[in-house]
């Protein structure tokens, strides 16, 4: 039940971006603006399919562990991801932090360390 509840919640959020995204193309004719929103729709969609699996990554879990797709993954282009995400549901956030270096990476499955 609470990866039910679970799962429900985080397939919220890439629908509300979706949504949020769809309207803004609506308001602007601006293409610059319109090609934007259409690589975040992109992006939302592919952050279902990643659910999507998610869920039946869980599902296999009671066989055994997951498997891991362990990567370089860039932490500042990480952050900035989620803030710009954050920000499309109409929740303007700012991470303060020292973000790292551009070619500082952490060995992690991107997925699972976007999730956190």
């Amino acid at each position: 039940r609470e990866l039910t509840r679970a799962v429900s919640h985080e397939l919220r959020t890439p629908v509300a971006r979706i949504r949020f995204a769809v309207d803004m193309l609506a308001d602007t004719d601006d293409e610059d603006s319109r090609f934007m929103q259409r690589d975040y729709i992109d992006e939302d969609i592919e952050s279902l399919n990643g659910l999507i699996d998610e869920i039946l990554t869980y599902a296999k879990l009671e066989e055994g562990s997951p498997k891991l797709d362990l990567e370089p993954v860039n932490l500042k282009e990480l952050l900035e991801q989620i803030e710009r995400e954050t920000n499309a549901l109409g929740k303007p956030i700012k991470i303060v932090t020292n973000l790292p270096n551009a070619k500082v990476t952490a060995v992690a499955d991107r997925r699972y360390l976007h999730r956190v």
